[in-house]
């Protein structure tokens, strides 16, 4: 832990796109694959600013894929920005965290045939290529 440091996401600029090319590079001369990625889980199924109807949330075209995604018009009220679901998943393990009942209803649903666009956990839960634990607490 001693050797533990964060890496912001936040600029101090008008529009999340006016940092991203800074933010990405930041990310990017990290070490990969991450160690572990923790995430949680909103009661839309969103997950890193990855909410139900945004493009590309599980990958850019011909299999190229941004590391960060900004995204300036607000998103369940914020402008934001988030590693993409593709940068999430370059490491040893994700762990999604959440708690309630009605979460956990939605992790079921997200067990089931439908796209990530639609219920964004869903990119978490139907992939094979990452480690995945879930922890749900009442």
């Amino acid at each position: 832990a001693a050797a533990a440091s964060i890496v912001s996401l936040y600029r101090p600029v008008a529009r999340p796109s006016d940092a991203l090319a800074e933010v990405t590079r930041s990310i990017d001369s990290l070490p990969q694959p991450f160690d572990v990625v923790m995430l949680g889980m909103g009661e839309d199924g969103h997950f890193a600013s990855l909410f139900p109807g945004q493009t590309g949330i599980t990958g850019g075209a011909n299999g190229k894929s941004p590391s960060v995604l900004a995204f300036d018009a607000p998103v369940n009220g914020y402008p934001r920005m988030s590693l993409s679901c593709p940068a999430l998943m370059r490491t040893r393990l994700l762990l999604l965290e959440f708690h309630g009942e009605p979460k956990r209803r939605l992790l079921e649903r997200g067990l089931l045939p439908g796209t990530a666009d639609e219920l964004p956990v869903r990119a978490l839960l139907q992939q094979q290529t990452t480690p995945l634990e879930v922890y749900w607490a009442p």
